[in-house]
């Protein structure tokens, strides 16, 4: 079903005061895990980069493969028709991986022929039916459009600028040295880390992997550590230029966090394991076993916040990992794409693909766990029809606690968590919003504007990321 609406611009300027609407549902069911599917060809593979994730979305049915929220659905559920869709297994990804490490594979942007006539088609757009918690029927427009048209790079102002010499693929991670917003550490899908001077708008130096990197930290000023579809976490002496590779994962390492107040590494995989590192050494300090592969994980205090694909949410104590403080199942019905820790370490927002976010408190009280909510964002009206679009990315102010979120929308906001209101919103970037990273003072925002593949292998505007000098009228409770 579409409900239209008066179609109109969008404006892109800040928006203030806008009342989140509050409004927590209770999960649907899980679906089960990723099965194979023999047919899909290996070019076909190397194009779905990000669908790693996508393709776990649960929407009718226990099977995982059911239902892309890109592509459609593959087999008969109870909710929609037949419509194809190409996203690989989890065995799959694993094969694709390790033939990237062996040198067997090209990287993805080498590969040209023998999937044209697939990404050709146009994926079906989301109607704004696709996630009402009141109402359970799941949606979907049959109008295609390409909603990742060249949009011309414009700068707001002498509040920010577009860093030089970006990455030469996909930017999968931005990170502030915890010590000054001068430094910038970012992992791409071109295989690289690399180092950025911002306050000098120029690239220190890079180090790579084998494979495309899906995450980077830093461990101290000196120290970034990194890892990604090569298995291997390494720490990369930023003085000395010089790594070391830690260990290793049985797949993909897909987060890698620095835990201060335990003064641990930890990394989580899509091998459905979370492991320790101690950085002094560096050596594995334990390995911990998840329910299902790690999407996203994030430190408060000593606690670790963990998001898995089958919507679950656990909770450790880092200083006991003998076993598992909390299990959760996520507020929002559809797959979890970020998981964030308030600076005050008494809860976390989780974002997920249909254009959501909750906000949870981590007292398992049944008093706090009043204040819970969820609201919708990222979402867009195009020719009378609401596009949800997946929150991607959410970075903490470290001073007022409020955070930003960006989408795939291409827009970032403000949020305001204790007034349930949206402080502001920036201007429109040229592509999804893929990271953000606040600096340790909160005065410097860095947004990664990168396409993620939401709608496979077509044109789109570069890769680039932009710094942006906050303030507090944008960035402070009201």
């Amino acid at each position: 079903m579409k409900k239209s609406g008066q179609s109109g611009s969008i404006a892109f300027t800040s928006v203030s005061n806008f009342t989140i609407q509050s409004i927590l549902g209770t999960g649907s069911e899980d679906a089960g895990k990723d099965s194979s599917n023999s047919s899909s060809s290996s070019l076909l593979l190397q194009r779905q980069r990000t669908h790693t994730e996508y393709s776990d979305a649960r929407i009718g049915g226990e099977d995982s493969t059911d239902f892309c929220h890109f592509h459609g659905e593959k087999k008969t559920c109870i909710e929609l028709d037949n419509v194809d869709f190409p996203c690989q297994s989890e065995e799959k990804r694993l094969i694709l991986a390790q033939e990237i490490v062996k040198g067997q594979h090209k990287l993805f942007h080498d590969c040209k022929e023998g999937d044209e006539k697939y990404y050709n088609k146009k994926s079906p757009a989301i109607s704004e039916d696709f996630y009402n918690l009141d109402d359970e029927r799941t949606s979907h427009s049959s109008k295609k459009k390409d909603v990742h048209q060249h949009r011309k790079i414009t700068m707001t102002g002498s509040n920010e600028y577009k860093l030089n010499n970006g990455p030469e693929d996909s930017i999968s991670a931005v990170k502030f040295s915890p010590s000054t917003g001068q430094f910038l550490l970012v992992s791409s899908w071109d295989s690289t880390v690399r180092l950025y001077d911002v306050a000098g708008n120029s690239m220190r130096m890079k180090y790579s992997h084998l494979a495309p990197v899906l995450d980077c930290a830093f461990y101290d000023p000196t120290h970034a550590w990194s890892g990604g579809l090569d298995t291997q976490l390494k720490t990369h002496d930023l003085n000395t230029d010089q790594d070391t590779i830690v260990g290793t994962h049985d797949a993909p390492i897909r987060c890698v966090e620095y835990c201060a107040e335990v003064n641990v590494m930890v990394t989580g995989s899509w091998d459905r394991s979370v492991k320790l590192w101690d950085p002094r050494t560096p050596c594995n300090a334990g390995t911990f076993t998840q329910p299902e592969k790690v999407y996203t994980l994030s430190v408060a205090g000593d606690r670790l916040i963990v998001g898995t694909a089958g919507r679950r949410v656990l909770v450790w104590d880092l200083r006991n990992m003998g076993y598992v403080q909390q299990r959760r199942e996520s507020s929002l019905k559809y797959q979890t794409r970020a998981i964030r820790a308030f600076p005050n370490k008494q809860g976390y927002v989780l974002s997920s693909i249909e254009g959501r976010v909750a906000v949870e408190y981590l007292d398992p009280s049944q008093e706090v766990q009043k204040k819970k909510y969820a609201f919708k964002c990222h979402r867009l009206k195009e020719n009378g029809i609401e596009q949800v679009y997946p929150v991607n990315a959410i970075s903490f102010h470290s001073v007022h606690n409020t955070f930003a979120t960006g989408g795939s929308d291409g827009f970032v906001n403000i949020w305001d968590p204790f007034n349930k209101k949206r402080l502001c919103q920036f201007h429109r970037y040229p592509t999804s919003i893929a990271s953000l990273a606040f600096s340790n003072d909160g005065s410097t925002l860095a947004i990664a504007s990168s396409y993620m593949q939401e709608q496979g292998d077509i044109s789109h505007p570069e890769d680039a990321i932009f710094i942006r000098q906050v303030t507090d009228a944008e960035t402070k409770p009201k």
